[in-house]
């Protein structure tokens, strides 16, 4: 990752560094789907309180999030990006 420019930077960081690689997989296409105008902050706040309830295992949560992006009619993360 690129040196921290903003305390919302480092924060998204450390964020990102507490999560397993699947999930943090997850969250950046999703970012990657706001950014491009894809997926409203509205939806992505949505998956992070998705995230906060569901976190003791990752693997479910990453079904869950594929899930909810499919409902949202947005792309999932391309399998081949989680290995």
């Amino acid at each position: 990752m690129y040196p921290a420019s903003t305390e919302r930077d480092r924060e998204l960081q450390h964020i990102l560094k507490e999560l397993s690689p699947e999930v943090a997989e997850q969250v950046l296409h999703a970012l990657s789907l706001v950014l491009a105008g894809r997926m409203s902050a509205k939806d992505f706040g949505r998956l992070g309180q998705m995230m906060q309830e569901a976190r003791a295992d990752s693997l479910p949560l990453v079904a869950e999030m594929r899930d909810c992006m499919a409902r949202m009619g947005l792309p999932p993360v391309p399998a081949n990006r989680l290995h």
